[in-house]
């Protein structure tokens, strides 16, 4: 590419420089001088090899549906036939991630290759508590494959390209820059994932400017080396059918995480306190407890400020949920509290997060 060719061509310059000076003394020449044009001509160039080289990978899915929504009366039903979206190959062996909302209760799940092939695929699992699925394919003939970037290492106003399939497109290609990161959406108003709304969510999105609508769920976000930041998810609907401002993707760096339990268990186990968080002033307050619960077992009460989780202050009501989801079932962490007044410590053995609260509606179906 032009700015490698431009690179090297400098290095070369500078070594011959050096050992000519050595000899005797002589003043390195100017660097090479571009015009505008070259500049963008660069830049075009190498944005038409990222999306080139990557797009092989990136495959729409069809999912048949199976759940009812009753649109007009609860006597008549209207079975919704299919999802479209996005996702991407990232093992050799047929494996594949893309969101979880896409392929939810879905009974028949195609994937269609850039080559045009059309695979069925199998759930290997799907978790509704970040949005991410993995898929499995069988194919014959190679598969490519993206590779993940470290998403720790992103930062606002890289440049970034949204591959994907909207609105029934068999494909589509976008530019943009990284708005933001470690975005959390849940007290933030207008902002909806299409999954259900109600459960613990763990979010630590990667927000962009670059375009993505209906049907791009599932696709790279990826940086100028075609290599995946993150999992494009969710977006801003200002009204049905269209998005309107940024969007977020799941950072490469849970893809990981989350990706490897479900290959491995074909499930995420989360943890769980069982009572209601509101963030305070202090530390996080509860709102409620839950009977039965971990927290009821443990003897905390509603009013109970949480000042520190196994040691660590806790900043508000999200750092603590995130804090309590990772933490693995039958760990026993100490909860500094502060009751009336006056700080305790009490021991508090963390449970396993019950499926109605960390999305697992029921069993998943293998999608053959």
């Amino acid at each position: 590419m032009n700015f490698r060719r431009a690179g090297l061509s400098l290095i070369v310059l500078l070594l011959s420089t050096l050992s000519v000076g050595c000899a005797r003394f002589q003043s390195a020449p100017p660097p090479p001088q571009f015009s505008g044009i070259e500049l963008l001509s660069s830049m075009q160039d190498a944005l038409i090899e990222i999306v080139g080289r990557t797009r092989p990978a990136v495959v729409s899915i069809v999912a048949r549906d199976v759940r009812q929504f009753n649109l007009r009366s609860q006597s008549q039903p209207k079975i919704i036939p299919r999802v479209d979206g996005t996702g991407f190959i990232y093992s050799s062996e047929g494996y594949i991630y893309t969101c979880a909302h896409v392929i939810h209760e879905s009974k028949d799940i195609k994937v269609r290759l850039a080559s045009g092939d059309t695979l069925e695929a199998r759930i290997i699992g799907s978790d509704p508590g970040t949005d991410i699925a993995i898929l499995k394919i069988e194919s014959e003939k190679p598969l490519p494959i993206l590779k993940l970037a470290d998403s720790t290492r992103v930062r606002p106003g890289q440049l970034v390209v949204a591959i994907g399939h909207p609105f029934y497109l068999n494909f589509s290609a976008t530019i943009g820059i990284v708005s933001a990161t470690r975005r959390n959406l849940q007290d933030i108003v207008g902002y909806s994932l299409r999954s259900v709304d109600s459960i613990i969510r763990d979010e630590n999105y990667i927000q962009t400017d670059a375009w993505i609508n209906r049907g791009s769920s599932g696709g790279p976000l990826l940086d100028i080396h075609g290599e995946v930041l993150g999992m494009n998810s969710m977006i801003r609907a200002a009204k049905e059918g269209l998005s309107s401002g940024p969007g977020f993707a799941i950072p490469s760096e849970m893809l990981v995480k989350i990706g490897e339990e479900l290959v491995k268990y074909g499930r995420v186990s989360r943890g769980w306190l069982g009572a209601g968080l509101q963030s305070h002033a202090r530390g996080v307050r509860l709102s409620r407890v839950l009977t039965g619960t971990p927290a009821d077992k443990a003897g905390l009460q509603v009013g109970d400020i949480i000042l520190k989780y196994d040691g660590h202050d806790v900043p508000d009501r999200s750092w603590l949920q995130r804090a309590i989801a990772n933490t693995k079932a039958g760990t026993m962490i100490p909860f500094t509290v502060l009751r009336a007044n006056q700080v305790e410590v009490l021991n508090v053995v963390i449970g396993e997060m019950p499926p109605e609260y960390s999305g697992r509606s029921r069993p998943l179906s293998t999608g053959n």
